[in-house]
């Protein structure tokens, strides 16, 4: 056993390490599924080790201030949740029922949509603490109070089930849970504090709500939001995914959710490698969708390849990746200027749909330059070389996208990773010399 943990230590750290290079430059949109997918179906306790070893990597990535390799062990941790998450929906839901512990589902779907993937010994005290605070609240979603009063009953051996009544859900129980055990049967509407409701022979004989049908009407409002108020997918939050796909996972068997995570994925260009296999698990090989993600993914392993293409130097280009610069630019008439480090160069003004360009000046034939910075706009700009001038003395930035690009900052400047420094070669002399001369002269 201790033999077996050793080589799968040594296997999540290589799978990790090779990340940048499979992915850059688009990070964690170019995420492959392979290595989760071995991981998640191998027999127990390979899932186990391989969670440990992933939490350890990630552990140790940020000790040592690792950007690259913290991103992807993050990266490749989220991944391999989410996939294992899926496998406890369908064990969930797989059972009949009377077993399903709705609080128990809650806590699934709260991992899924804040991505809070917590420990499964951290579950049980989540689920007191939560059911404790509604008791004495007796406020908030009807859904969500239903589900914490069933999981009550469950604790005090009551049979509690969920109806539907006129579309609102409440709460038939009996004060014994066997089912064959005639008892007396109430209802809870929790909408009224909890008061009990008489059970009326149509009430007593109404279906069980299914697990299923709750969750995916907590699931309907955020997905009706998204979709009313913006009709066309390209203006969807990309926060939105997650809806989408919580509904797939949850109701495998119902195409439309598949195919609206499917097209909202080929629209922004991510999660395509997941989209694609879910669409082959609902056997829509041939749909459109499928076709869209498909060929979006084609683009995407073609910027991949472009990236591998050696950029040589030209004399008019001053500046290099991983400077530190200051970013000039007139805001309502005023000059301001912000910190920003400097991921990639052309030596002439070259039009792009991602970065956004500043027209801040009407010289096109000249270097221009994109960079990432905290509170330049959206966080990314396609900017002239001439608004730019090396930062004094280099200060951090704070931006996510840094990790797919450098590997850490020395204090002065971001320290490419190995794909970057193969791309632009001679940009570390460069780069070193600037600093230094700026050095002297201070």
């Amino acid at each position: 056993m201790a033999a077996l943990r050793l080589n799968l230590a040594q296997e999540v750290k290589e799978t990790v390490g090779m990340m940048s290079s499979v992915c850059y430059p688009l990070g964690e949109m170019a995420l492959p599924m392979g290595p989760v997918n071995k991981w998640i179906i191998s027999a127990h306790p390979i899932p186990n080790f391989i969670e440990a070893e992933l939490c350890q990597l990630l552990s140790t990535s940020k000790m040592n201030d690792n950007l690259a390799l913290n991103y992807y062990a993050k990266a490749l941790s989220e991944s391999f949740w989410m996939k294992k998450l899926d496998q406890q929906w369908k064990d969930y839901l797989s059972q009949p029922e009377c077993q399903n512990s709705l609080l128990g589902g809650a806590v699934l779907f709260s991992q899924c949509i804040q991505g809070n993937y917590l420990c499964s010994r951290n579950v049980e005290p989540l689920m007191k603490i939560t059911t404790e605070r509604v008791l004495e609240n007796r406020t908030g979603s009807a859904i969500l109070i239903s589900i914490v009063y069933q999981e009550v009953a469950r604790m005090m051996g009551l049979r509690c089930e969920p109806i539907d009544c006129g579309g609102q859900i409440l709460l038939r129980f009996r004060e014994c849970f066997e089912r064959n055990v005639d008892s007396n049967c109430y209802l809870i509407d929790v909408r009224e504090g909890g008061s009990l409701i008489p059970g009326s022979p149509a009430i007593i004989g109404q279906p069980v709500v299914s697990a299923e049908c709750i969750f995916q009407r907590i699931l309907k409002a955020p997905i009706t939001t998204y979709q009313e108020f913006f009709d066309d997918f390209d203006f969807l939050e990309k926060n939105s995914l997650k809806f989408f796909r919580l509904a797939s996972v949850i109701s495998p068997r119902v195409t439309r959710f598949v195919l609206d995570y499917g097209k909202l994925s080929a629209s922004f260009g991510i999660h395509l490698d997941d989209a694609i296999q879910l669409l082959q698990s609902a056997g829509l090989h041939g749909d459109p969708v499928m076709a869209d993600c498909i060929t979006k993914q084609r683009e995407k392993y073609a910027e991949i390849l472009l990236a591998k293409i050696v950029c040589p130097r030209l004399p008019s280009i001053k500046y290099a990746v991983g400077l530190v610069m200051l970013y000039s630019y007139i805001a309502c008439g005023i000059k301001k200027s912000q910190p920003c480090v400097i991921v990639s160069w052309d030596a002439k003004f070259q039009k792009s749909e991602e970065w956004l360009t500043w027209p801040s000046t009407k010289n096109l034939d000249q270097p221009y330059y994109r960079i990432l910075g905290p509170k330049i706009e959206y966080g990314k700009l396609y900017v002239a070389q001439e608004t730019l001038e090396l930062h004094p003395v280099g200060v951090a930035i704070q931006h996510e996208e840094l990790c797919i690009h450098f590997e850490r900052f020395d204090g002065r400047r971001y320290l490419p990773n190995t794909e970057k420094k193969a791309q632009y070669p001679e940009d570390e002399d460069v780069a070193i010399s600037l600093i230094k001369s700026l050095d002297d002269q201070n």
